[in-house]
């Protein structure tokens, strides 16, 4: 056991080397098992960054999407496109049929005026003559001369379309006595294609 006042008297160890110099105290080194191997730069390993990893990874075709598949429009246009090529066509075919059937006829004027002496419709009746033969009596002159005696019966021959006037037989039975009158009637068509009695007259 040495004191501490002893421990002062102790000289310092120097340490020499083998010429008797002085040899400068090495640095202090801690125990091997605790130093820690420090692995060099060629060793060393780091994490690949984002964009590194984003171009690693092969980039794959993109796959679009099929677009909807839109209804064809055509179609719904087929039927009312197709019903109406029908209808112009068979309107076209038809409008010269219907102009024909409803044209003017010699009969046609003769039915209408007969209709009207029958039902007292004078001012109808008139209308079926010409404007000469409407100069030369007037509405009221010929409604008076017909309701004096009621016509009960009208009736009329054949008539014919060949040329622009046409004269047929007209007869009037009258309701006093069933008086007949036997006449002529003639019949002009007029610029409009319209037939009108032009004449009147008794039969001889």
């Amino acid at each position: 056991m040495y004191t501490p006042d002893d421990q002062r008297i102790v000289p310092l160890l120097v340490p020499y080397d083998t010429d008797g110099y002085d040899v400068p105290p090495l640095p202090y080194m801690p125990y091997a098992h605790y130093i820690e191997r420090v692995p060099m730069l060629s060793e060393t390993t780091f994490a690949p960054t984002p964009s590194t990893i984003v171009q690693a990874i092969p980039s794959l075709p993109v796959q679009e999407q099929p677009s909807p598949v839109r209804p064809k429009r055509r179609r719904r246009w087929i039927l009312p496109a197709l019903a109406a090529l029908l209808l112009l066509i068979i309107g076209g075919s038809m409008f010269p049929l219907v102009s024909y059937l409803n044209r003017s006829t010699p009969e046609k004027t003769l039915k209408t005026f007969c209709t009207a002496l029958e039902k007292e419709t004078y001012q109808l009746a008139y209308d079926q003559l010409t404007t000469n033969l409407q100069a030369q009596l007037t509405e009221t002159d010929f409604a008076n001369s017909l309701a004096a005696d009621k016509i009960i019966q009208c009736t009329y021959g054949s008539t014919s379309e060949a040329a622009a006037m046409t004269k047929t037989s007209l007869k009037l039975v009258h309701m006093q006595q069933h008086f007949v009158n036997n006449d002529i009637v003639t019949l002009t068509k007029q610029p409009d294609s319209i037939w009108r009695i032009s004449d009147l007259a008794v039969a001889s």
